[in-house]
């Protein structure tokens, strides 16, 4: 199972609350819901309680699933030192046990937390050391993640649209080859970002515009509100106001009921900015206090 995917989650929450399966499948399903989840506090329970029961049977496959989904989910809360701490304990058991593959995911994962701290130089250390190895072990959507967080740095953080569309159409490839939604509709998503940071507004809002009903479908509501903060960029550049703040609230709405710390940091920002462009200098500082709050707190 990859990607987050809540019809998956909501299925097998039902069936592990009924009791009606068989033991051995415990850890399984236990997996899949911290998998599959998209609440990072309901991530943590059930991580939390996958690596409890796999270390009581030494299971070194689920200790790891646990380690990772348990870095996810502290992730997605904004708790980056604690995430950070939780993957490389992980991968200093994956080290001792020789599994490459695992390696290849925890430096992936480091490399996602580096991105969110800003710290772009360890981001992409930690991505060339994934690539490789996840390629080597052909474990394909794993690669061809890494691959697209890869390109986002280039993206969002070096500015550099061009290098992140390269990085972009391999992984697009690999993931349409395999038919896999999520990774499709993250791609579609990160393209529309590339085009909106070139300028290209029309391209950005057809990509970013297929993206999001395809991750509604899939209950994945992190990368959503993302790109509607770029949805409401588009739309303040062309002058339609009320679509452009509509965008910067429904973003904020979702990342504050899936407490997500850095997608409302941002949305608040997005939402001070367009204020301040509408002269409105009381709502902008109210908003940019907000702001620098959660901003504050994933720091």
């Amino acid at each position: 199972m990859y990607g987050q995917n809540q019809v998956i989650a909501d299925s097998l929450q039902t069936i592990y609350n009924s009791g009606n399966f068989d033991e051995r499948d415990r850890l399984q399903l236990l997996f899949g819901l911290a998998r599959n989840h998209q609440d990072p506090e309901k991530i943590l329970r059930y991580s939390d309680e996958l690596l409890r029961r796999a270390t009581a049977l030494d299971s070194t496959e689920r200790i790891i699933d646990a380690y990772v989904q348990k870095g996810n989910a502290l992730r997605l809360k904004g708790d980056l030192n604690l995430a950070l701490a939780i993957f490389l304990e992980g991968f200093k058991i994956a080290n001792e046990k020789k599994r490459i593959r695992d390696l290849g995911i925890f430096y992936k994962n480091i490399a996602d937390v580096y991105s969110v701290m800003g710290d772009y130089q360890n981001a992409i250390l930690n991505y060339k050391n994934a690539i490789p190895i996840l390629k080597a072990e052909k474990d394909s959507i794993s690669y061809a993640d890494a691959l697209l967080n890869m390109g986002d740095e280039y993206n969002l953080k070096l500015i550099k649209p061009d290098s992140a569309l390269l990085f972009f159409k391999e992984s697009g490839d690999i993931y349409s080859a395999l038919d896999y939604k999520l990774g499709i509709a993250y791609n579609l998503g990160n393209v529309g970002l590339a085009y909106a940071l070139k300028g290209e507004n029309e391209i950005a809002e057809k990509n970013i515009g297929q993206a999001i009903p395809m991750l509604e479908e899939l209950g994945d509501y992190h990368p959503i509100c993302v790109y509607l903060t770029y949805m409401s960029d588009i739309y303040a550049e062309q002058g339609q106001w009320e679509t452009a703040f509509s965008y910067a609230h429904r973003s904020l709405d979702l990342a504050l009921q899936y407490g997500l710390k850095e997608q409302i940091g941002d949305a608040y920002l997005k939402l001070s900015e367009l204020y301040e462009k509408r002269g409105n200098t009381t709502e902008s500082l109210k908003y940019y206090k907000n702001h620098v709050i959660f901003r504050d707190s994933v720091s």
